[in-house]
């Protein structure tokens, strides 16, 4: 288990930022600070996101940033340049594994079924994020 790993197994929620704006974004995770959140993930479903993961991480030492809705290597590759800790996505990608393996980060995808599981397990990936839950019944 990564220290990512035991991280998230611990607060068990994981906060999302969808910002359109650094600003926002700023006082997102102002907010989730001040109560004690030090992990957030920043989805790629905005303009500005990219420059929110930079600048998070850039006022914001103390919090792991992650990327999220990442949905191919070329994003992957952008979001780890902007200073993305981990990356998750809707559903397993292969180019996104594999850099995410190569920059030495986690990698959490999407899986809603047992072969989805067990391709990612297959290649080593051993935590999944259960995506879409609503849609498979959770």
């Amino acid at each position: 288990m990564t220290d990512m790993v035991a991280r998230l197994a611990q607060i068990r929620v994981l906060p999302l930022i969808q910002a359109d704006s650094i600003t926002k974004a700023l006082q997102s995770v102002e907010k989730l600070v001040s109560d004690g959140k030090t992990i957030v993930e920043v989805v790629l479903r905005t303009e500005s996101a990219l420059s929110c993961i930079d600048v998070i991480e850039q006022h914001y030492p103390q919090v792991s940033v992650g990327a999220g809705t990442v949905l191919n290597k070329r994003q992957a590759i952008q979001a780890t340049e902007a200073g993305a800790q981990f990356l998750v996505s809707p559903g397993f990608d292969t180019g996104v594994y594999e850099h995410a393996k190569q920059a030495g980060i986690d990698y959490f995808p999407g899986c809603a079924t047992a072969t989805e599981v067990l391709n990612a397990r297959n290649l080593g990936v051993r935590t999944l994020k259960f995506f879409p839950a609503i849609a498979s019944g959770g």
